[in-house]
This record gives C-alpha cells, sequence and structure tokens, in this order.
C-alpha cells in the first residue's frame, strides 16, 4: 500500500523552501520584466522549479489520501491529481535543466534552432499530459478507480532524462563558468535527486522520489541562491559580485558580447564640497539614467565611481549609439534638490572575445583602462583598449618572473673620474617574456607601480644586488657599495628597514655597501612618512641618493638639508652644457656647490672623451655612461670589474 509520510514531508520542505528563500531575498530580488527576462533569471527560474515541485508534491499527497479513502470520493478529482502530478513534474524536468543553464550561463547567446530543439521536448511533453483524458496515454484508472500506467508513460519519463542529461552536459562542458565549490556540489545535489527516483522505481509504495528531489532543491537554495549581495544597497542596481558572477559566465561559455564601461573621473572632486547625501542621490541618479537608457537587468554598480552596462544582445551600432547617448547626457548637469554638478565620465565600450576574453584581462581594464589624459568627458577608442590590454599583459609577465625569479638584474658601473676604477654600480631591472620579447623599465616600472608589484620588484633586486655582492666578493675587489633605486610606493611600506635588514644580514652586507636611489620628484613630493623612513634608514647606516637631478624642481636648500650622500646629474644638464655657454657655466656651477657640500657627485650620460674631460674639469668625481659601460649582466659586470680594477 502507498505511503505518503515521505511526500508530506517533501511538501512541507518545499514550503519552507518558498517561505525562506522569499524571504532571505526579501528587498534584494527584483522580478525580471518580459518572458525572456524571467527565462534567463536563474532565481525565478528557481523559484518555477521547487513551485513545480510544489504543486506536484501536493497532487501527489491528494492522490494517496484519496486512494486510502477512495469510497468518500468520485472519480474526477482523484483523475485531476494525477493529471496535475504529470504537467508538472514535467515541468520540473525542464526547468531543472534551465536553472543549471541560466546558474552558468549556457541559454544566453543562442541561435534560434537552439531554443527551438530545447523547448520540442518539454512541449512534446506536455501536450502528452493534455491529451491523456481522452487518449489514456500517460494513465487511466478502471472502473473500480484503479490506477493504470498508459502506453507512453515510459516516453513522458525518457523526454525529462533528455532535460536531466541535457543539464550534465552543460554542467560539465561548463564547469569553469561557476566556482570550484559549486562544481562539488551540484553534482552530488544531483545525485541525491537521482537516488530517490532509483529507489521508487524499485519500490514503487515508497514514494521517496519527491521528497528526495526536496532535499536537493534545498541543497540548490543554501548554496546557489543566496542573492542577497548582489544588489547594491545605494543604487538598487547589480553590485560587484553581481558583474564578477555575470561575466564569469558569459566569458567562460564563449559568449560573443558587448560590455559598457564608465567611470565618473570628477566624483571625488564634488565630494569635497556636496554632503554624502547629495553625492549618494547624485549616483542614485546615474543609475536611474542608465537604467531607462537600457534597462535593469543590464546595470552595475561595482565601485564608487564606476558603472558597467552589459549587453548580451547589442550589436556595434546599438553600442555606438548608446555611447553617444550617454556622452552626451554626459555634457549636461545632474541636479539634486540642493545642488548642480557637471561629471565627467570616461567611457570604454568593449567586446567580448575581441577586446578581452578573460576575468583578468577585465580586472586588468578596470585597473589600468579607466583613465584618460584627456580633460572633459571622454569615449576611449579600440586602440586605447588595446595599449591598456598591453599593460595587462606586461603586469602578467611581471608577475610570473617574480614568481619564478626569472627577472634578470643588470649593473652599471659607476666610475671614479680620477683612477678610472669602479667604486660602485647601479642595479637595473629587466624583463624579457616568450610572447613579448624584452620589455623596456619604461613600460613594466610605471605598471608594477600601477598593480603593487612594485613592492615585489623592489625586493627581488635588493635581494640578488646583496647575493652577487656577497658570491662574487665584491667589496674586494673594489666595489664600495650598490646603488638601489627605490619608488615612492616602497617607501609606503612600514616594513621597508626591516627588509632591507633582513635580506643584507642573510648575505652579510653592511647597510653602508647600500646606497638608496631616489628620483628628484620623489624627493620634492616626500610627505612626513617618507622623510622618518630616511632619518630612520640612515641612522642604521643606509645612505641616500637623488637621481635625475636638474631635471625637476631642483633644490640646493634641501640638499643642504638632508642627509644624501650622493646626486646624480641627469645627462640633459651635460649634454646642454656642450652646446651652451650659459648651461655650461651652470653645471660647473651645480656641480662646484655639491662638492663643497662633501657630496659625491655623479654624472650620468656621459658617452665621450671630451663629456668626460668636460666632468673632470668642473670636479665631478664619479662617471656613469656608456663612455665606460653599458649595463651588464651579473657575470659579465663582475669580469669587467675585474679587469677595470686590476683584479685579473
Amino acid at each position: 500500500m502507498y505511503t505518503a509520510s515521505f511526500e508530506v514531508g517533501a511538501f512541507f520542505l518545499l514550503l519552507a523552501i518558498v517561505i525562506f528563500s522569499s524571504a532571505t531575498r526579501g528587498r534584494q530580488y527584483r522580478a525580471p520584466k518580459g518572458l525572456r527576462a524571467k527565462v534567463l533569471n536563474q532565481h525565478f527560474v528557481f523559484l518555477i522549479l521547487v513551485g513545480s515541485a510544489l504543486i506536484a508534491t501536493t497532487a501527489s499527497v491528494g492522490t494517496v489520501y484519496i486512494e486510502l479513502s477512495a469510497q468518500k470520493y468520485s472519480e474526477t478529482p482523484r483523475y485531476f491529481l494525477n493529471w496535475l502530478y504529470f504537467f508538472f513534474h514535467s515541468t520540473m524536468a525542464v526547468s531543472f535543466t534551465l536553472y543549471i543553464m541560466d546558474f552558468n550561463g549556457t541559454f544566453t547567446g543562442r541561435k534560434w534552432q537552439f531554443y527551438l530543439l530545447f523547448w520540442t521536448p518539454y512541449l512534446i511533453s506536455e501536450a502528452i499530459v493534455i491529451l491523456t483524458p481522452f487518449t489514456d496515454w500517460v494513465f487511466y484508472l478502471d472502473e473500480k478507480l484503479a490506477y493504470h500506467r498508459g502506453p507512453l508513460m515510459p516516453l513522458l519519463y525518457g523526454l525529462s532524462a533528455i532535460y536531466i542529461l541535457l543539464g550534465f552536459f552543460f554542467f560539465i562542458r561548463y564547469k569553469k563558468a561557476i566556482t570550484d565549490f559549486n562544481r562539488k556540489a551540484i553534482p552530488a545535489l544531483i545525485l541525491l535527486a537521482v537516488i530517490g527516483v532509483f529507489v521508487q522505481a524499485i519500490w514503487p509504495d515508497v514514494r521517496v522520489e519527491l521528497f528526495a528531489e526536496a532535499l536537493a532543491f534545498f541543497g540548490l537554495m543554501v548554496l546557489l541562491e543566496d542573492g542577497g549581495g548582489e544588489i547594491d544597497n545605494l543604487t538598487r542596481v547589480f553590485n560587484r559580485r553581481a558583474f564578477i558572477k555575470v561575466n564569469r559566465r558569459l566569458i567562460e561559455t564563449g559568449q560573443n558580447y558587448w560590455m559598457v564601461l564608465l567611470r565618473l573621473r570628477n566624483l571625488d572632486l564634488f565630494s569635497r564640497f556636496f554632503s554624502g547625501m547629495d553625492m549618494e542621490r547624485i549616483q542614485m541618479d546615474v543609475a536611474t539614467y542608465l537604467e531607462k537608457l537600457t534597462d535593469q537587468e543590464s546595470v552595475f554598480h561595482f565601485r564608487r565611481e564606476d558603472f558597467a552596462l552589459v549587453l548580451p544582445n547589442a550589436g556595434p551600432e546599438d553600442v555606438k549609439l548608446l555611447a553617444e547617448s550617454i556622452m552626451h547626457r554626459f555634457r549636461q548637469s545632474w541636479r539634486t534638490d540642493d545642488v548642480t554638478a557637471t561629471l565627467e565620465v570616461v567611457l570604454c565600450p568593449i567586446h567580448v572575445p575581441d577586446d578581452i576574453d578573460s576575468l583578468d584581462e577585465l580586472d586588468h581594464l578596470l585597473t589600468f583602462g579607466l583613465q584618460s589624459e584627456e580633460s572633459g568627458s571622454v569615449c576611449l577608442s579600440r586602440e586605447m583598449i588595446s595599449r591598456f590590454n598591453r599593460m595587462a599583459e606586461v603586469e602578467d609577465s611581471l608577475r610570473r618572473a617574480l614568481e619564478k625569479r626569472t627577472a634578470e638584474v643588470w649593473y652599471q658601473p659607476i666610475v671614479s673620474s680620477e683612477t678610472g676604477k669602479v667604486v660602485s654600480a647601479e642595479a637595473l631591472s629587466r624583463l624579457s617574456d616568450e610572447k613579448l620579447g624584452r620589455i623596456s623599465p619604461e613600460e613594466f616600472i610605471p605598471v608594477a607601480e600601477q598593480t603593487g608589484l612594485i613592492w615585489e620588484l623592489g625586493t627581488y633586486v635588493l635581494e640578488e644586488s646583496c647575493r652577487v655582492m656577497s658570491q662574487y666578493g665584491l667589496a674586494a675587489l673594489g666595489v664600495e657599495y650598490m646603488e638601489l633605486n627605490v619608488s615612492l610606493y616602497q617607501f609606503m611600506h612600514d616594513d621597508l628597514t626591516d627588509v632591507f635588514d633582513r635580506i643584507r644580514k642573510q648575505y652579510g652586507i653592511a647597510p653602508e655597501q647600500l646606497n638608496l636611489e631616489i628620483t628628484e620628484g620623489t624627493s620634492t613630493v616626500a610627505t612626513d612618512t617618507i622623510h622618518n623612513m630616511m632619518k630612520t634608514m640612515n641612522k642604521k647606516g643606509y645612505t641616500f641618493s637623488i637621481d635625475d637631478y636638474g631635471t625637476g624642481a631642483s633644490n640646493l636648500g634641501r640638499l643642504m638639508g638632508s642627509r644624501f650622500k650622493t646626486v646624480k646629474i641627469d645627462k640633459s644638464l651635460l649634454w646642454n652644457a656642450q652646446q651652451s655657454e650659459s648651461a655650461e657655466k651652470l653645471l660647473s656651477s651645480l656641480i662646484g656647490v655639491l662638492r663643497s657640500l662633501n657630496v659625491n657627485v655623479v654624472q650620468e650620460g656621459v658617452e665621450t672623451e671630451e663629456q668626460l674631460q668636460l666632468v673632470r674639469r668642473y670636479g665631478g668625481n664619479l662617471i656613469q655612461g656608456f663612455y665606460y659601460s653599458r649595463p651588464l649582466p651579473e657575470k659579465e659586470f663582475v669580469e669587467y670589474v675585474r679587469q677595470q680594477n686590476g683584479q685579473e
């Protein structure tokens, strides 16, 4: 005899899922508009899936109850409940597959033939169920109201099986579109439902199938339906989490689509003058405008000043018109109750996969791409996007080189103008890539500074320099110290001194053997934090140089008040001195004053005998330039030192 205990349990579990899901999503869930948007909405399809299961379970419980009390009921309600069960059970199968495809993003961007094939088994199933009262294809009741299976019931289950297999296929085929945890969790939940079907097939009276499916749906709700964090609390559009999830699905499933990124470049400027409430109102107005321009499913607000439009069904002309509309709107003012602001926007239309083809590239574009040297509102060209992609490639190359320790450090000798011997060297990082070839420091150093890799790069150069000094005994060869370039961003780390101490001690290097080189621009904008760090390192024995002196706001007074061991005079001053009498006097006076302050003077860019004699005549005591040597790899550098210093 049939028992309804498992199905009663399934009913209450499914009812709890509906209530709990609605309560947790609450205000965060926005019902999509239009049939197409509903079909593509993961949560809406989940509600259809659970709702179908709830109705099917209710019908099944009702049939069992009627069977146990057959004398009290007529044929009609019993027949109707059985019919209702099969109608919604077929809906469960297609809803399950649709849910999986919505979850990993594989249902969008298909040709019409795919959608026709997708819906055909479901339409056939429902047609069979609808016609059953006239054909007895799925089931029928005999004169004694006994239930019997119809001839097409195996076909009905076979069509449902097609959807289960299809769901498995798209799950496995595009598993990269979801997180590692969900790749493991989803098969386990599906297996639970399949076990329920298998058990009921062997022991039909147990009727455990719907309960197992309800447990699986509960797991889906807990693991996959946490949508509460996908809506921006301020603007009520989708947030960064949703932005990343949508793009992961679209990219990993090979979709071709357009995206428009927007950055409100001067929003911070207005925040200094307007109240927080006014700034929030402006952001809300921008979000509302973008929703009206497209639709609510396309708009994302993932940082205070950053918005995005994801447009899976747009063409290049659509995006062009959209960009023109946005640019036109931002040429006008944005007004709130109390203030008026003229916002400047950087607009960046992107096509996937032509412009980017991974989440990493998208992240790089968000880091580098939404910038422009032009004033006012700007729509970036495809060429500019290519340049930003190049920066992303350089970052990846630098990151790999640092992780695998394949980055090189070359050394350019610094020679005494009196003896011609090497007394120091400047450590210079070099980067090569199998794909990109040799990458100029002028290209990868700014990328390192923008991405924070400058800290890892600086530490790497420090360690390599200490290793070379220790391994080859450079001090015994006459190399007194090593020049190390230190970026402004490295000074922002509180543990800069600790890192220098740890690494030099590891290789037995004294603080006096490391001279930290900063640019004149850095010394000009140095904050109290940087000055304090320099004082701390000075006390420990480290020394400092100013590089490229003469190219910025040169200030002798600042040098007199600082503890700089060396000043490097930019090559442009030397080269100008050969062409102009006034420039020659300037260089001569500058070197004279610096030497009178007991500061070492390194003249950069010395390439000819004439330039060398000029520097010697003015009193410059150290020379760096191609006249003596270009930057050299470590072994060639050591050999050069031995030859130049007579240590062969």
